[in-house]
């Protein structure tokens, strides 16, 4: 039977619908490490996975059924995209589900950034009240500079501009000198001006270290640097450096470089402005339910379409083979009859036709 097998969490109600919309067998196998993966992928011809599990080279080559990748998010990273298009195995993730969930987070940061939430928190749950120390500032009329304007970036703007702020915008793969009423300038123009800078970009060979320390010191002196993008596309070292040099007032990180990241960030943790956050971008009870509900559209429509696709090829290899055995039949006839054409009684003329 045709196997559907989940390696990452997704809802009971969305791995039932699977089965339900399919016809598959679904079987979540959570939890296991990386050694784990290949042996329990070997009999699967659809995998469902999120940021968690890795889909190496080797994985991929360890399932040998597999037709359908479904990821449930945005980035496709933790997939070895080249392995999987060798295999013409078709990547299927949900870019479109988590865009609430992570724009209201990124606009929560800012908030919290501004107005020393985190830290205010923190101090009076440590037993204090030293409010002339959170002295803070309002968004409004601050100019916000956004890379990427893909749908995330797009909903941040249309948040903040809500809040009153500027909004301006970097992204190469947008013709035009604007999108949605939001100019779009240089990366320079906009690291150079913004009071806050967010990252929304997918990572891949192309963004990864997007911001090393050419880009980081290009940034406004006292602005703040949020990803909640991916991890990788920031120099965490030199993000640390410049915090410590006060020449960026904070940070607020969703995403790292390794997660969970360890004491790869300790020096980002000394620092009172920075908000560090455990991946929470897609962490919201409507934004699991789309995640889920839209996966499950996808996959059910890449299995259908790759079931007729196997009948189609089915039928048409039995009518090439029924062809073939039609032409050996005629040959063998023709053969008997010494190539004389038909015999009579197969439509011959006979004497006085």
């Amino acid at each position: 039977m045709k196997r559907i097998v989940i390696l990452d969490p997704i809802s009971d109600d969305a791995a039932k619908r699977l089965a339900d919309e399919t016809g598959w067998a679904v079987e979540k196998r959570l939890g296991l490490s990386p050694d784990e993966v290949p042996a329990n992928v070997e009999d699967a011809d659809v995998l469902i996975v999120r940021s968690s599990t890795k889909l190496t080279a080797e994985v991929i080559q360890a399932a040998r059924r597999l037709k359908v990748i479904g990821r449930a998010g945005i980035g496709v990273d933790n997939i070895d995209m080249e392995a999987a298009s060798e295999r013409e195995i078709r990547v299927i993730n949900t870019p479109g589900a988590t865009t609430t969930s992570v724009a209201e987070l990124t606009l929560g940061a800012m908030l919290s950034l501004a107005r020393w939430i985190h830290a205010g928190d923190a101090s009076v749950h440590a037993g204090e009240w030293n409010r002339s120390q959170f002295q803070g500032f309002e968004l409004k009329g601050k100019l916000l500079g956004i890379i990427g304007m893909g749908r995330i970036g797009r909903e941040v703007a249309r948040l903040a501009q809500a809040f009153g702020m500027r909004v301006v915008a970097h992204d190469p793969f947008l013709p035009g000198k604007s999108v949605g009423g939001v100019p779009l300038e240089t990366m320079d123009n906009v690291l150079s001006r913004a009071d806050f800078v967010s990252l929304h970009v997918p990572l891949d060979d192309e963004s990864k270290g997007l911001l090393g320390r050419d880009e980081l010191e290009k940034m406004k002196r006292g602005a703040y640097l949020l990803n909640f993008g991916r991890g990788g596309l920031v120099d965490e070292e030199v993000l640390a450096d410049l915090l410590d040099r006060g020449h960026l007032a904070g940070c607020a990180l969703d995403t790292y470089a390794t997660e969970p990241p360890g004491a790869t960030i300790d020096r980002l943790r000394d620092h009172k402005r920075s908000l560090l956050l455990p991946h929470l971008g897609a962490q919201t009870r409507e934004g699991q339910i789309r995640v889920g509900m839209e996966l499950v559209d996808a996959v059910a429509k890449a299995v259908k379409r790759f079931m007729s696709d196997r009948t189609a090829r089915l039928a048409a290899e039995k009518e090439e083979a029924e062809a073939a055995a039609a032409a050996e039949i005629e040959a063998a006839i023709a053969e008997s009859t010494g190539g004389s054409g038909p015999v009579a009684g197969e439509g011959a003329a006979g004497p006085g036709s």
